[in-house]
């Protein structure tokens, strides 16, 4: 039987191995993040173009597409 990478010839994880997962997760989380805030952004300017042309204010817009919705 092979063992995994994450565990010894016990079947056991090591802590060093938990902390490298726990790692991976922070780091995921983190990129989330940032692109949930990137994602804001472009929709901000979106919305701030499209308000720009019809002449509305971002409010407005917001109000009405989320009353559509």
């Amino acid at each position: 039987m092979l063992a995994s990478p994450t565990s010894d010839r016990t079947g056991m994880r090591s802590p060093t191995d938990e902390r490298r997962e726990s790692d991976r997760d922070s780091y995921r989380k983190s990129c989330i993040q940032v692109n949930e805030i990137h994602r804001t952004v472009l929709v901000w300017v979106w919305l701030q173009e499209i308000g720009y042309r019809i002449r509305q204010p971002v409010d407005r817009l917001k109000q009405g597409l989320l009353s559509d919705y």
